[in-house]
């Protein structure tokens, strides 16, 4: 005699109860633009379009400070061109939107600041803060931005984007040492 188990199982599986929870829903909005934008290093600043050199120069460690207030020390001045030459029109600003995890880091005893580039020979307890014309550092930890309106001329459109890079202590200044202060930070540009 021959048994076929796939009733049994249909019959089994007519007993088991199933648990589904409705917890949510994620809802994504968005809009993709044909806008076609290049930045490029503006008066002080060097590299090309899309890579942007900012020399820091040497600075001393007891020139630096916490970055409280609005005490940076010396800060470089960063001056950046962008250049839409087509799919700007009905746009009326751009920001640039920092991803320091895809860079050097954000430092951990300051999450505020961007971490330096670790290696042999590199500074510690040290890290890059990037400060807005307010005078305010830019939260590399709380994704904050630097805007600026996009002039609009037909379908073009420029912007100048301005912004401050200084050297500052992430640690008590006894645990900081000096050394190589190198560090990347990647972004991009949204329009709106």
């Amino acid at each position: 005699m021959k048994i076929s188990i796939l009733p049994a199982a249909l019959l089994l599986a007519g007993f088991t109860t199933f648990a589904h929870a409705n917890s949510g829903v994620i809802t994504f909005t968005g809009e993709l633009v044909a806008t076609s934008c290049v930045v490029t290093p503006g008066a002080g600043v060097g590299g090309g379009a899309g890579n942007i050199n900012v020399n820091m120069g040497t600075v001393a460690l007891s020139d630096l400070s916490q970055g409280n207030g609005s005490d940076f020390g010396a800060a470089t001045q960063i001056n950046l061109d962008v250049d839409c030459s087509s799919g700007a029109g009905g746009l009326s600003s751009v920001k640039m939107i920092f991803d320091p995890r895809s860079g050097s880091g954000v430092n951990p005893d300051d999450t505020r600041l961007l971490q330096l580039s670790p290696g042999a020979g590199a500074a510690t307890g040290v890290g890059i803060a990037i400060i807005n014309d307010n005078n305010k550092i830019i939260n590399m930890n709380a994704n904050e931005t630097i805007d600026a309106p996009l002039v609009i001329s037909g379908d073009t459109g420029k912007a100048e984007l301005s912004m401050r890079a200084a050297y500052v202590l992430s640690a008590a200044s006894a645990q900081a040492t000096v050394g190589v202060a190198n560090a990347t930070l990647p972004f991009t540009l949204k329009y709106e």
